[in-house]
């Protein structure tokens, strides 16, 4: 708390601060507070939209209802938050992008997918269930409001899934690298032949 004359500032009355806080600008402002050995002070100002949070709209056009439903939650999306992109072609690269939340809009299929294009971006993922199978989806279409509501104001909590990085070699170099969530499946190619594989965890051939 700061004292001058007699008088703490207090959230009550017309104004919380005496008349040296109020009168003689920014720089003797700065000055009383250097007096007092303080580099520097924030108050809460009431009014004062804070910075909003950046929102990133993502699924698939070629499945039906994705396109018509992002569209018509878009206006109400950037009326509670910043929408930094909407990808419905799997087009953007998401390697770089800059987010608090992407909120993607299908099934399973499509949080696999978006776990790929992420490929190790921090960005938390909500998904929306419009798909055939939902266990990866957090919330259902009519929940998807309240979700986002809930993480705006702070009160989501987070669970971390582990990425499975997966190399591929040939004679000695490798020929191709992809991350995956939960499953990588490996299958032949456009020939039918036997696949030798080797399995190891860590050290341990299973």
């Amino acid at each position: 708390f700061l004292k001058s004359r007699g008088a703490w500032p207090s959230l009550r009355g017309p104004s919380p601060y005496p008349l040296p806080f109020r009168e003689g600008g920014k720089g003797r402002l700065r000055d009383f507070f250097g007096h007092l050995g303080y580099p520097s002070l924030v108050f809460l100002r009431l009014g004062v939209p804070m910075p909003q949070k950046r929102l990133l709209l993502l699924g698939d056009s070629r499945k039906p209802g994705i396109a018509p439903t992002v569209q018509a939650l878009t206006p109400w999306f950037r009326s509670v938050s910043r929408v930094v992109g909407t990808d419905l072609t799997n087009r953007l690269p998401l390697v770089r992008v800059r987010a608090d939340l992407a909120v993607v809009f299908g099934g399973d299929g499509s949080i696999l997918a978006t776990a790929r294009r992420l490929a190790g971006n921090p960005v938390p993922v909500l998904g929306v269930n419009l798909g055939k199978f939902g266990f990866l989806t957090e919330v259902q279409i009519d929940e998807m409001k309240a979700g986002v509501l809930q993480f705006l104001a702070g009160k989501a909590s987070f669970a971390r899934r582990m990425l499975l990085d997966c190399t591929i070699e040939r004679s000695g170099r490798r020929i191709g690298r992809f991350v995956a969530l939960n499953v990588a499946v490996v299958t032949r190619g456009a020939i039918s032949r036997m696949v030798h594989l080797r399995v190891l965890v860590g050290a341990e051939e299973v």
